[in-house]
This record gives structure tokens, C-alpha cells and sequence, in this order.
């Protein structure tokens, strides 16, 4: 069997999703991440999930979360494997800096590294397994069968993009965008869908995948990253949701005047969204909200995460400066959500 170099980071939850993003970018994908903080979530839910029991060993709290990655044990691979060191010493500078914030813990970012034979392509599912998003949706990988004939079922695999709803962004947006889309609908004369959803850096898909259950009726996914785009559009695909979510790959930062010039063109009149949802860094989104603003119907909402909750008032001012009125932000975790309505068009 083909060895494998094993690699163990021990870091913070706030860590792991730091790390996961270096990680994607040199192509590691298949990451598992142990966290006492998952676990804590269900026994705090055990109520409301339908499990009836957990292994006692995972009931031994430990502060450390594990971030395990594996990489081939051959010359690439090793060198594959030099460059993550370095960007894991380029991290923990950049945080001692503060250049991710004031007071951020990723913890030691010690890590070993071991050979393994062991079936690592594989190994990683044991990790992830079907969770409820919500009180209507199932998240469940292409190679688990589940009864679940009451919940809307989104089916994808972890991979290179993020958000498959484990983390706590991707979760509080889909939330966020459920109960906007039962005022969105309760305001239409039908009660059907009648609202329109524009998600800004789609990743995986998923949070245009839930806009298609909860009552859109026009979507557009906005992806730069090709690797992301290519992902998000299989999991459109493998839901039956290709032909309702419209995918462009392109910077938001062209997209209101490709799509304006193109409306134009055609002697139609571009449309802003109903909804704008924007799941990136508070960096990202400072950069584009005057973009985002463009594609905001008056009176739209537009729901924002991926940013720490220490970043949470420095967003509420920015998108005050933007044209935006806050409605509430919400924290969960070290992550924040603000959303806001735009004022005008």
C-alpha cells in the first residue's frame, strides 16, 4: 500500500477554519477536524436531535482541536508538506501581528507528522456524517442512505470548498435566510415564491441550494475561485438544482455591470435582489459592499457572515455608511452575522 505522511495540527476552532483555508488553497482537501465544541453542541441539543447515545470517550472534554491532513510520502508530497509548515509559521506571525484582529487564539499550531498506511482518500468519512441545518433541512454526503422523509435533504460531499453547514457561518446564514424567505413569501399575494436571491461567493453551494427550498424563485451564484465554482456547480447538479440556480463565474466586483450591460442589451432593465446573502471575510466584504449595494433592491436584505464576532461592529458601520439600515447581529461561537436592509437603490 502507498504510504502517506499523517499530519496533526493541534490549534483552536477559530485555528482549524484558518488553517482549512490555507490548506484549500495548496489543494489539501479531505480535512478532518476533531472538536470538543461539536460534540458540547449536541449534548446542549440532545432534545431537539433524534441520537440516543455517544461514544463515552468523546465525552472527555479536551481544549485542543485537531486539524489531521495527509499528503503523499514522495518527493512532492514532502515538499507539498514544507510549504504548509511555512505557512503555518507565516500564520502565527500574521496573528501575533494582529492583522486577523485583537485577542485572536489560534492556539499552539504545534503539530507531528507521521507515516501511515492507511486508506486516507476513504478514512475521512468516519468524520462526516448527515446533521439537521435548521428545523428543515438534512446535509448528508453521496455515501450515506437516510429516512429522512419529513426534511428537505441537500446532498454533497466535504471537499476544497467550504460550507457544507457544519461551520457556524454557513449555518446562521441559512437560518437568517429561512426566516426572511417566510416574510418574503407571507408578503406575496400567493403566498408562493416571489423573491430573489443573489448568494456572493458561493463556495460549495449550499446557501443557494437552501434559497431553491425556501421560495426563490430567480437565484444567481457568484464564485471567482475556479476550483469552488466547479464544485458548487456538481452539487447544483446532483441536487436537480442546475437549472434554477444560475452560477457565474466572476468577481462581484463585475458582476452589476456585466449583468446591467447585458440586461441593457437585450432592452431589459436589470433587477436588484430581494436578498444578498455574503458569506466571506470582513475584509472581503468591506472591499465589495459598494458592489453589493448596487444589487440590493430598496427595502432588500442582505445578510452577511464570516466574520468574527470582535469584526461585528466595524461591519455594522460599514454597511451604515453603505446605504444599509441594521436589522440585528447575531454571534455564534468566535463567528458573527449582521444583517442590514438597504435604504435605496
Amino acid at each position: 500500500m502507498v504510504k502517506y505522511n499523517q499530519t496533526i495540527v493541534h490549534t483552536t476552532t477559530l485555528g482549524a477554519e484558518l488553517l482549512s483555508a490555507i490548506l484549500m488553497d495548496l489543494g489539501i482537501d479531505n480535512v478532518t477536524i476533531e472538536d470538543f465544541a461539536d460534540v458540547k453542541a449536541i449534548l446542549d441539543n440532545k432534545d431537539k436531535l433524534d441520537w440516543d447515545f455517544i461514544d463515552d470517550s468523546l465525552l472527555e472534554e479536551d481544549e485542543d482541536v485537531r486539524l489531521t491532513f495527509y499528503t503523499s510520502a514522495d518527493e512532492d508530497g514532502n515538499q507539498l508538506l514544507e510549504t504548509v509548515i511555512a505557512r503555518l509559521a507565516e500564520l502565527r506571525s500574521d496573528v501575533d501581528k494582529g492583522i486577523y484582529g485583537a485577542n485572536v487564539d489560534i492556539g499552539s499550531i504545534k503539530y507531528t507528522t507521521q507515516a501511515v498506511d492507511e486508506d486516507w482518500q476513504n478514512s475521512y468519512k468516519a468524520h462526516f456524517t448527515a446533521f439537521a441545518l435548521g428545523d428543515d433541512f438534512i446535509i448528508k454526503p453521496t455515501w450515506e442512505d437516510i429516512d429522512a422523509a419529513d426534511k428537505v435533504v441537500i446532498e454533497m460531499d466535504p471537499g476544497m470548498a467550504f460550507g457544507t453547514g457544519t461551520h457556524e457561518t454557513t449555518s446562521m446564514c441559512a437560518l437568517a435566510m429561512q426566516e426572511w424567505a417566510k416574510d418574503f413569501n407571507n408578503a406575496a399575494m400567493d403566498h408562493q415564491s416571489n423573491f430573489s436571491c443573489l448568494d456572493v461567493g458561493t463556495g460549495s453551494g449550499i446557501l443557494a441550494m437552501i434559497a431553491a427550498h425556501i421560495g426563490a424563485n430567480q437565484i444567481s451564484a457568484v464564485e471567482l475561485d475556479v476550483d469552488a465554482y466547479e464544485v458548487a456547480g456538481q452539487n447544483f447538479a446532483a441536487n436537480g438544482l442546475a437549472d434554477r440556480i444560475e452560477l457565474i463565474n466572476m468577481d462581484v466586483k463585475n458582476y452589476y455591470e456585466s449583468v446591467a450591460l447585458s440586461a441593457e442589451s437585450e432592452g431589459k432593465v436589470f433587477e436588484p435582489f430581494d436578498m444578498v446573502v455574503c458569506n466571506l471575510t470582513s475584509g472581503l466584504i468591506k472591499l465589495i459592499l459598494a458592489d453589493i449595494k448596487k444589487v440590493t433592491k430598496k427595502g432588500g436584505v442582505l445578510i452577511l457572515s464570516g466574520l468574527l464576532k470582535e469584526e461585528i461592529n466595524d461591519i455594522v458601520l460599514a454597511v451604515k455608511d453603505h446605504g444599509f439600515e441594521l436589522h440585528y447581529t447575531k454571534e455564534k461561537g468566535d463567528w458573527g452575522l449582521v444583517c442590514a436592509s438597504s435604504l435605496s437603490d
